[in-house]
């Protein structure tokens, strides 16, 4: 199974970014996520066996214990790579926030031999493109505070016409 760590948005989140950017998705030639789908990566752990799922619920679990609850809130339209006018990956960021952080850095050390060394860099992929684009962005802002209540476990489903992400089991934080 091919498995990742991430926060899951409320619905009224995905709603709000999609109401957002709907305009520019018609002009712009990116493969758009399923806003369905929008998430914030904590940690992509990649193939797991069978074998290795009572672990990593162990650990997910001990770590939804340690955390309280706590708001994010969203900032600006960007892209990957960060330089240029090459879009490969463009995203709608999150304000810095301590306990974002203190929670990403305790995923990646409890995961750390899984998956990619990546290092964590809160975003929600909106669009992709495998092409690397050239393309003019106008700046974009986004206003809207919401509440982070788990992290979840999800399993990623590859087909020809994009990834399903299936929630395999949610870890609530202290409220």
């Amino acid at each position: 199974m091919r498995m990742f760590i991430a926060l899951d948005l409320p619905l009224e989140v995905k709603n709000y970014i999609y109401s957002k950017i709907k305009d520019i998705m018609e002009v712009l030639d990116l493969k758009w996520v399923d806003y369905r789908l929008y998430h914030i990566t904590l940690k992509f752990l990649g193939d797991i066996e069978e074998d290795e799922i009572d672990e990593i619920d162990t650990k997910l679990s001990e770590i939804s214990k340690k955390y309280n609850a706590f708001y994010l809130k969203l900032k600006n339209l960007g892209k990957f790579p960060v330089y240029g006018k090459e879009i490969n990956v463009l995203w709608v960021g999150v304000e810095n926030n301590n306990k974002l952080e203190k929670l990403a850095k305790d995923v990646q050390m409890s995961f750390k031999n899984y998956g990619d060394s990546k290092p964590f860099s809160p975003h929600i992929t909106i669009a992709r493109n495998k092409k690397s684009k050239v393309i003019n962005l106008e700046p974009m802002e986004f206003n809207f505070e919401f509440k982070i209540e788990k992290i979840t476990l999800f399993e990623s489903i590859l087909y020809p016409s994009g990834p399903l992400y299936k929630i395999f089991k949610t870890y609530p934080l202290k409220l």
